[in-house]
């Protein structure tokens, strides 16, 4: 009985230890060599052959390095965040415009994921819902195009807010709408100027 309960152990351990080896071997790493070789006061800046854009700096403060990844033309950025003694990956997520979505990936030194929060539960009118809604109103909040601003709320109740030029040529006189994280409603629509 002994024997039988030993080997039961023995094979756990075996398995516990394989999903480890798993993990470490999957685990993304910083390559610091590289941004230590490359990197022009404290940062890196370079082009994927797929036309991504690729930022990385160095955070001495929060003791990090942070990548930013985003397509030439989208309005989204993949954000990760490495420890800086390991290379280890520490936070993983994404941002539309300046914003967090999805859910982000929180991770301990040694790879094992501490918490991961999903910034879009309140807000059952999702990104692409607004996307579509501004599409409608023949407002592209998907690409780049200058006048154009999105920002959601972090705190209260769920609310989108986004500006948009009255006349392309000026884009100093914006709409500004109100848009309900819920339902999708405008809440508000109002004229606004950033500069004279």
């Amino acid at each position: 009985m002994f024997f039988l309960f030993s080997n039961l152990c023995c094979k756990a351990q075996k398995t516990a230890d394989s999903v480890n080896d798993l993990k470490k071997s999957i685990m993304e790493k910083f390559d610091i060599k590289k941004f230590e070789e490359k990197k022009i006061n404290g940062e890196y800046n370079f082009i994927l052959n797929d036309g991504t854009q690729v930022r990385q700096i160095e955070n001495k403060n929060s003791k990090d390095y942070v990548e930013e990844r985003k397509t030439a033309s989208g309005m989204y950025t993949e954000i990760k965040l490495f420890f800086m003694g390991s290379g280890n990956l520490k936070t993983a997520g994404e941002k539309f415009y300046n914003f967090p979505v999805g859910k982000w990936k929180y991770f301990d030194e040694a790879g094992n994921l501490v918490k991961e929060p999903d910034w879009d539960t309140n807000y059952k009118f999702s990104v692409e819902d607004l996307a579509g809604k501004m599409e409608e109103m023949e407002i592209d909040i998907m690409h780049n195009t200058s006048g154009i601003n999105v920002s959601r709320s972090s705190t209260g109740a769920p609310l989108y807010s986004v500006q948009y030029p009255v006349n392309p040529l000026n884009i100093y006189k914006l709409y500004s709408l109100k848009i309900d994280g819920i339902t999708g409603k405008i809440l508000e629509k109002k004229t606004v100027t950033t500069r004279n």
